[in-house]
């Protein structure tokens, strides 16, 4: 700008800064720090101390005068110069030294002991802005004055005022100010603006005029941030920029760098000062450095607390501040290294992904750093590990979930730096860590249940097992944990075993392992840690496939030997019962164990992929032992190690891996049934296939059937091995009927079979066929039921001759493959129905009753068995509670399927037996549907019988007679005091009566309605009817009365 155009201000100028000294109030003041906001920087800059001036007098007039009185003035005097001072620089010392004398008296008393502060908070705070603005920007062209030794003594002014700032004053605003005012000392803004040597010199002079304030600014940074309960996040924040700054300047890679350059110090020392300044500058020598990074542990260590704020701010602040100490203090702090390391490491899960993933980014790169430079901070993290360790147990018994957290998350992370060197531990460390970590996977076993009985119907085999809910999705059971049960310190517990397999000396550490894994006090915990291990194997670029293959197969070696793969998990067990010394504790820790194996196994499965096929001739068979363990957990663990098997070796399903193996899965067992005392469990292991398995398996059943029944045959008197051919019998029978029978019920009611007969021989046929049901249900009395039988061969054989044939002679009926097998079962299984045993004549029961399903399918071998086994099942009828329950459901399956077949015989042999039992039950089932009176065999019995009984009544077509005597007899069971099961059991049991004879029915329940009305025909030829005495009470029964009218 031409010096005319900058003189055309100056009029303006005069004119407000003689304003400023004759009216000395805050008007004149403001007015002019308006005007001056119009100049342009060039007017401003050349008329900077023709401006300042008045400003600089005014402002020690008032000083003079005190400033409390004239607060507002001092305020508006200082907002002025800050203005100014934001954009123009001095060039002369003098003035710049006596604008920050003069500032500074505005709110400092000299006292003996040094100084006190005075004045408001809002001058305070003004005359720090301004002093921060003289050293950020007004210095920019004095800097190599400023920052000499001679002025050692200022500096020191400005960091004690500062101090005493952000130590005494309890406003944020005001300690945040003073913060400010340090940073500007030793980092102005214009610093980066400097190039070269310039640059260098004056990093070099900062870092030696104020290593001597370290100490005094780091413990005013430590109450700041751990001490002083009112410091707000904004403030931390400032006062740990701030601290950054400073040690950035004075004890960083590149300060210590800087002092030792000959060139700087020549410069810096070029102007010899008194002793006195001498005793003030500090030297920044070696043993300085190694004492300042000791004692800035203390702060450092409160660093870990920050990052665990609530506040995101506070902690991306934080990791900034420590990421920056970590890159530019490498080697000159680096005995701080592992104590900084916290802060990024216990950051790598933050919930801010910017967070996260920073301190991923930063871990990443420090361990690469680490590896090729070769310096000691890995033996300095290596022995805060080995320190932390020796933690661990006082962490795990007293600390508090989040302290828990913190603690494994430091060491996952050291861990995670320590990379390169996991593999190079020692013996000693690695012993140290497992006895650290194994208390942390102890089991709480105070919720198994030890009697936990398998339901094989409630599993679906050929789908969805049921879920527990877990922590981790590769887990197939839940696991509580003794001394703690949070998914997060979980999930680190597992990140650290993931690390020690994925970087580990895996084969020390299973070799120390699996000495734990020998004593029942550690077992589980042992199995719990190397299954999580095996995971990071998977994904170690240290270990083959090879490498991975050969420790499966040495963990597969100890998992199934038979001394801890069959271990005793039933309390049932006779060997269990036999020995007193074996505890509940015991058999839990069995229980436990026998899962994880399953789970380990499952593991290796997924760890392995397609190289795990060549296992499976090793691990099916003991797989599918456990399948139908007694205990559920153990049971439910080991299907879903099926699933594994199937998904991690690209079976399409269960079935799939099944049927592919089913070869020499069937010989295995073929040859154990023959020495079966020797292999008990071979039974179990047939059926667990077929339960896990599709109808391509039937082929192998169809051809060991004859093997199954044989071997049963050998050892009909030993109950136990018998119930076990009789359980695999009845998964045989369920499996054909699952396979089979809802296939053929598809056919049967698809749109070709529902049409009419496409021919006259089929309507023949059909009607011949009708014809001889029902000569065979007449001709079928009970005194003599064989000839029955007799009179309906010789009815088909009449109807042979008499009628034309409508097949070929030599024709004759092929009975299919899978109805064979099951009359071979029912056959040989109806002989035991009347075993002495009671579970025999039970399971003999469910297998009739599954398999009578499947027979019914076929006709000419159907009606036999029915009329074979119908009179040993009546004899049923009066057995023990459990079996007529079992019983009369056959019953109501036969009467369902045969139909006309077993009328007659029905309501003669069964009917009694059945008004019987519901004569004996009113007494027994009364009151309120509690929890023992749901249990009760009576009220079971009673339940059934009403819920099947009508359906029956409505097959077989029962005589009135009958039809009002039971229907009589239930009456009883619609009144109100009843449980509310039996009243609503009872309820369907009348809709079925009312089915057969409405008109009945609406008289008898009218009667219990209106039991005073007696029901008059208007021909004197009927009778009148009067029920009122026989039937029950209306009082009782009103409700369901009422609701069943509505049906006749």
């Amino acid at each position: 700008m031409a010096a005319k155009e900058c003189d055309s201000y100056f009029d303006d100028i005069k004119k407000k800064c003689c304003s400023v000294i004759t009216a000395q109030n805050n008007k004149s003041v403001e007015e002019l720090q308006q005007f001056l906001a119009t100049l342009p920087s060039l007017v401003l800059f050349d008329y900077r101390q023709y401006i300042l001036f008045p400003l600089r007098q005014l402002l020690i007039c008032v000083n003079k005068a005190g400033v409390g009185s004239n607060s507002d003035l001092v305020i508006a005097i200082l907002n002025c110069i800050n203005s100014i001072l934001h954009k123009v620089a001095f060039l002369e010392w003098q003035v710049f030294q006596d604008l920050v004398h003069v500032t500074n008296r505005c709110i400092t008393k000299i006292t003996p002991g040094g100084f006190d502060l005075v004045g408001s908070e809002d001058v305070t705070c003004a005359t720090v802005k301004t002093l921060s603005s003289l050293f950020n920007h007004a210095s920019k062209n004095l800097w190599r004055e400023l920052f000499c030794l001679k002025n050692i003594p200022l500096l020191g002014q400005m960091v004690t005022l500062s101090l005493t700032v952000t130590n005494k004053e309890k406003s944020k605003r005001l300690v945040e100010a003073g913060y400010v005012l340090l940073t500007s000392l030793y980092n102005p803004a214009y610093l980066s603006s400097l190039d070269g040597k310039d640059k260098d010199l004056m990093e070099f002079s900062i870092g030696e005029m104020f290593a001597g304030f370290v100490p005094g600014i780091a413990t005013a940074v430590f109450k700041t941030i751990s001490v002083n309960p009112k410091a707000g996040i904004s403030t931390k924040r400032v006062a740990l920029k701030s601290f950054n700054e400073l040690l950035q300047k004075t004890v960083s890679d590149r300060s210590v760098l800087l002092k030792n350059t000959e060139d700087l110090k020549r410069s810096f020392n070029s102007q010899s000062e008194s002793t006195v300044i001498m005793k003030l500058h500090q030297d920044r020598d070696d043993k300085w450095l190694d004492a300042m990074g000791t004692n800035l542990n203390l702060i450092f260590s409160h660093f870990i607390v920050l990052a665990n704020s609530d506040n995101s701010q506070l902690r991306k602040c934080v990791l900034d501040v420590s990421i920056d100490l970590l890159k530019s203090c490498f080697t000159s702090l680096e005995a701080s290294t592992a104590i900084l390391l916290q802060v990024p490491i216990s950051l790598l899960h933050d919930e801010y992904s910017d967070i996260q993933r920073q301190s991923s980014e930063f871990i990443e790169q420090y361990t690469s750093d680490l590896e090729l430079k070769m310096t000691p901070s890995s033996a300095r993290i290596l022995n805060t590990t080995d320190e932390l360790l020796t933690k661990l147990p006082k962490v795990l018994l007293k600390a508090g979930d989040t302290e828990k957290i913190r603690v494994l998350n430091l060491l996952a992370g050291y861990l995670q730096v320590l990379r390169p060197k996991l593999d190079l531990l020692s013996d000693a460390f690695c012993a140290n860590l497992i006895k650290a970590l194994l208390p942390w996977f102890e089991l709480d076993l105070s919720g198994l249940h030890v009697i936990e009985d398998t339901n094989i119907s409630a599993i679906d085999y050929e789908g969805s097992t049921p879920e527990y809910r877990v922590h981790m999705k590769h887990w197939l059971f839940e696991k509580s944990f003794l001394n703690h049960n949070s998914s997060a310190i979980t999930k680190a517990l597992i990140r650290i075993c993931y690390l020690l397999g994925k970087n580990g000396n895996v084969m020390n550490m299973f070799e120390l392992l699996l000495e734990k894994y020998d004593h029942q006090r550690t077992c589980c915990q042992t199995v719990i840690i190397m299954n999580e291990m095996l995971y990071g194997i998977k994904d170690s670029k240290l270990s083959s496939v090879d490498h991975l293959e050969m420790i499966v197969s040495d963990l597969m070696e100890v998992y199934l030997k038979a001394d801890n793969w069959n271990l005793v998990c039933s309390a049932n067990n006779s060997s269990t019962l036999s020995d007193n010394t074996f505890s509940m504790k015991a058999l839990k820790t069995n229980i436990t164990l026998v899962c994880l194996h399953l789970e380990a196994v499952s593991t290796m499965a997924q760890t392995m992929g397609n190289s795990f096929r060549s296992k499976l001739i090793v691990t099916l068979y003991p797989i599918l032992e456990k399948v139908l363990n007694s205990h559920n957990l153990v049971s439910t663990c080991a299907v879903k190690t099926l699933m594994s098997f199937a998904e991690s070796c690209s079976y399409i399903s269960v079935a799939d891996l099944i049927n592919q193996n089913a070869d020499y899965l069937m010989s295995n067992i073929s040859i154990q049934l023959l020495q079966i005392a020797d292999f008990p469990q071979s039974p179990a292991v047939l059926q667990a296939m077929l339960l896990n398995s599709d109808v391509e398996t039937f082929t192998f059943i169809s051809d060991t059937i004859e093997e199954i029944i044989t071997a049963m045959d050998e050892h009909w008197d030993d109950v136990e091995l018998l119930l076990k051919f009789l359980g695999l019998l009845l998964t045989i029978t369920q499996c054909i009927k699952r396979w089979f029978i809802t296939n053929a019920l598809a056919v049967e009611s698809s749109p070709s079979h529902s049409s009419a007969p496409s021919s006259t021989q089929d309507v023949v046929k059909n009607v011949l066929k009708l014809r001889d049901d029902l000569l065979a249900s007449m001709n079928f009395d009970d005194d003599n039921d064989d000839a029955g039988v007799e009179n309906v061969d010789s009815g088909y054989d009449e109807a042979d001759s008499s009628n034309p044939p409508v097949t070929d002679e030599d024709e004759t009926p092929v009975v299919p493959a899978h109805v064979n097998v099951i009359l071979v079962i029912l056959n040989r299984c109806s002989n035991l129905i009347s075993s002495k045993s009671p579970q025999v004549r039970r399971r003999v029961l469910d297998i009739i009753f599954e398999g009578v399903k499947v027979l019914a399918t076929h006709q000419d071998s159907f009606l036999p068995f029915v009329h074979q086994i119908w009179d040993p099942l009546v004899e049923r009828l009066s057995d023990e509670m459990p079996i007529v329950i079992r019983s009369f459901q056959l019953v109501h399956n036969l009467s369902t399927l045969a139909k006309d077949f077993v009328c007659k015989r029905f309501m003669k042999k069964v009917f009694p037996k059945l008004l019987y039992y519901i004569d004996a039950q009113p007494r027994a089932v009364v009151g309120p549907s509690t929890v023992s009176l749901r249990q009760s065999l009576s009220f079971k019995l009673l339940k059934q019988l009403l819920t099947v009984l009508g359906k029956i009544l409505v097959e077989c077509s029962v005589p009135l007679k009958q039809y009002r005597e039971v229907c009589y007899k239930c009456l009883p069971f619609l009144s109100s005091d009843r449980p509310r099961e039996i009243q609503d059991a009872a309820v369907e049991f009348f809709k079925d009566l009312i089915k057969i004879n409405p008109d009945f029915m609406w008289i008898t329940l009218q009667s219990v309605r209106s039991p005073g009305q007696v029901f008059k025909a208007d021909n004197p030829a009927f009778l009148s009817l009067d029920f009122s005495t026989s039937l029950a009470s209306n009082t009782m029964c009103a409700k369901n009365v009422n609701s069943l009218l509505q049906f006749c």
